[in-house]
């Protein structure tokens, strides 16, 4: 993370993520399908974020590889599901945070040098 232009700003149970979620948009959020909370699952918990932060970025990493259907059940739109494995996990973090970057950057750029074809 060292080399992009980002910061953690928070881990945080869901109540606590809501709070500090005003201050600041189009985050990246990752996320875990089960959490310890009676109240949210990493579902309902993407959804909410979904609602509260339209332009965010849902990043599932969790052991539970046979529910990333899910995300499309809730209408999540998450960039990417990773299952947990102790080998791979960093690597596909790292391929997706890379990919994320390169994304917020392409949106950033100046409008002047996009243009449309008829």
């Amino acid at each position: 993370m060292e080399d992009y232009d980002m910061k953690v700003i928070c881990t945080a149970a869901a109540q606590e993520l809501f709070d500090i979620l005003e201050d600041n948009r189009r985050s990246i959020y990752f996320l875990d399908v089960e959490l310890k909370d009676e109240a949210w699952d990493g579902f309902s918990l993407g959804q909410e974020l979904r609602r509260r932060d339209p332009h965010g970025t849902l990043i599932y990493i969790t052991g539970y590889g046979d529910l990333a259907w899910k995300t499309f059940q809730y209408h999540l739109e998450a960039f990417d599901y990773i299952v947990k494995d102790k080998e791979q996990t960093g690597p596909f973090a790292a391929r997706c945070l890379e990919a994320v970057h390169a994304r917020l950057q392409d949106e950033c750029r100046d409008p002047a040098e996009i243009f449309s074809l008829r």
